[in-house]
């Protein structure tokens, strides 16, 4: 396991509080008696994930038991834990998700509700989002749970932008006034991120992207619409958020938005990869 620390001080906790964020575990179970389609996705991103001889439930089962024994407070889960939603895999998250015995939070990444033979779209989400939330038991779209007085409020942003509701459900959140943190699976483009991103991947698919950049890339798409532009606005000034947390790029990353917030980007799960953040009080 490649468990890194990070501590974010910050004069809204009076006590540390500790979070273990996973992302990116991409299980890719499916029955016998699924369709020949389903079952050929399996073996074939199974071989993508592959990592010497353990399989990607194996390595999720450890960090849960990491979260669930260890001295966190609760598991922040930021999308892609399944690669395509098989009745497998979405019978497993539901069974994990019920054992787990500490506050969990799950925010839905573009892998858990799409099979790559899939159109990526709100139609699709449609068709699939109702099995994620049989599973979760709680909204894929958006929701908020507390962590030892901690709001993680999560939303889904595959698409790299967010509904209007969703930032409707954000400023909510912030004037409840609670501590808050943000969990969605594709990063907000920070500083920090453009490059690696672009590096690994080809392109910088992330979320609030600068038009110039987007532009150069074409992907328009990740250019903040006006919904997106107050949501990320929202985060950046509001005074009782604290951080991001997010996947999606498969390697670790922080940087800072708004006035000196901090998004911590977690690696791969499924390659045993995880993160330990711990809330400060300031003062500590």
């Amino acid at each position: 396991m490649d468990i890194r620390n990070i501590k974010i001080k910050t004069k809204l906790v009076k006590k540390p509080v500790k979070l273990l964020h996973i992302t990116d575990q991409h299980i890719t179970g499916a029955y016998e008696t699924e369709d020949e389609l389903v079952k050929s996705e399996a073996v074939r991103r199974e071989a993508v994930f592959a990592h010497i001889h353990q399989l990607a439930e194996r390595c999720f089962e450890r960090l849960l038991d990491i979260g669930e024994k260890g001295d966190f407070d609760g598991v922040v889960l930021t999308g892609d834990i399944i690669d395509f939603p098989s009745k497998y895999n979405i019978d497993y998250l539901a069974k994990k998700m019920k054992e787990f015995k500490k506050p969990i939070a799950y925010a839905i990444g573009n892998h858990d509700w799409c099979y790559a033979t899939e159109k990526s779209c709100d139609a699709t989400r449609d068709i699939h989002f109702p099995e994620i939330e049989s599973a979760i038991e709680r909204s894929v779209r958006m929701h908020a749970i507390d962590i030892a007085g901690v709001t993680v409020a999560t939303f889904d942003n595959t698409a790299y932008r967010v509904k209007p509701e969703q930032t409707e459900f954000l400023r909510e959140q912030i004037a409840l006034g609670k501590p808050l943190i943000a969990a969605f699976h594709c990063p907000m483009a920070v500083d920090t991120i453009i490059e690696p991103t672009t590096k690994i991947w080809k392109r910088p698919s992330l979320m609030n992207l600068p038009r110039e950049i987007a532009e150069k890339y074409n992907i328009p798409h990740t250019v903040a619409d006006e919904p997106t532009a107050e949501f990320c606005r929202l985060l950046g000034e509001s005074e009782n958020v604290i951080g991001i947390l997010a996947g999606d790029v498969h390697f670790n990353n922080i940087g800072t938005f708004g006035n000196g917030k901090t998004q911590v980007v977690s690696a791969i799960g499924v390659w045993d990869f995880a993160s330990a953040v711990t809330l400060v009080p300031e003062e500590a």
